[in-house]
């Protein structure tokens, strides 16, 4: 089962608008209907406190063997 991601993909169709790149609506309809997390194998970082960063895979577990420095 994959975590929800909605918060997020509102988050990103947020800053996007604010920065006037979503200029309609179903531009942001789009961003925050699909999870890109699942197209992104095996997955991307996030960056933490302190300068480190978080893997987040489409399963929302982090990757075995998986560096977390930057």
């Amino acid at each position: 089962m994959t975590p929800d991601t909605a918060p997020e993909r509102r988050t990103l169709a947020d800053r996007l608008q604010k920065a006037g790149v979503l200029t309609h609506p179903k531009w942001r309809a789009a961003i925050e209907a699909v999870p890109r997390e699942l197209f992104l194998q095996p997955g991307v970082f996030l960056p933490t406190d302190g300068g480190r960063w978080r893997p987040v895979t489409a399963l929302g577990t982090d990757p075995p063997d998986t560096p977390h420095g930057p």
